[in-house]
Formats: C-alpha cells, structure tokens, sequence
C-alpha cells in the first residue's frame, strides 16, 4: 500500500506506479520492500520511507533505479505510466529474450513471497 494510503491521503494515480514498484522489487527479490513482522510495523517502514533496498544486490542499476523511481515516497515525484513506459529498463526489457534460468529465479521469488 502507498504512503498516501495508509496515511489515509488524497492520492491519484500514481498510487498505481507504487504498487507497479512494489511489485517488481517482489518479483526481483522474493521479499516484500518494506519489511516487518507485523501490518504495523510495515506501514510505518511505508509511512518511513524505509524500504529494505539491501536485498536489491546483484539487481541491475538500471531496474533499481526504476524501482526507486516507482516508490517515491513523495507523489509529486513518483512517475506516471507514460513515463514508466519510457524508463530505460522497461524499453530493455522489451528488447530482451529473458533466458529459462531468469524465468525460473522470478517464478521462484513469487513463490517464496
């Protein structure tokens, strides 16, 4: 959940995008970016700002970087979806032919989450 949702803000779209970040970092990593063993603990990392990026080791510096871009924690500077779609690391993405093995290691973090 955003931080303007669990501060129970006004929000647009771009809550959206949050949860596009959140998503990839799950899928990159098999972990949630903002841990906590608790809902309360989690929103407070969310509300923070304080996700776990130390689990994004080995992880591209161009897919962080989108990752990053995505859960700004200030809505004004989070990406809208035109912009996402322009990122660097989307426009690879969509060149590349993701080996078996890549394929295998996100199937695997999805299922570890």
């Amino acid at each position: 959940m955003s931080p303007e949702l669990v501060s129970r803000k006004p929000y647009d779209r771009r809550v959206d995008t949050w949860a596009v970040g959140a998503l990839t970092y799950i899928l990159m990593t098999g972990r949630p970016p903002f841990p906590g063993s608790t809902e309360e603990q989690r929103n407070s990392n969310i509300k923070k700002n304080n996700p776990d990026y130390s689990k994004l080791v080995g992880i591209s510096k161009v897919a962080q970087d989108f990752i990053r871009k995505c859960l700004n924690s200030d809505i004004q500077k989070r990406p809208h979806i035109d912009e996402m779609l322009k990122h660097p690391w989307i426009e690879k993405i969509e060149e590349m032919d993701l080996s078996q093995e890549v394929q295998l290691d996100i199937a695997k973090n999805i299922c570890s989450f």
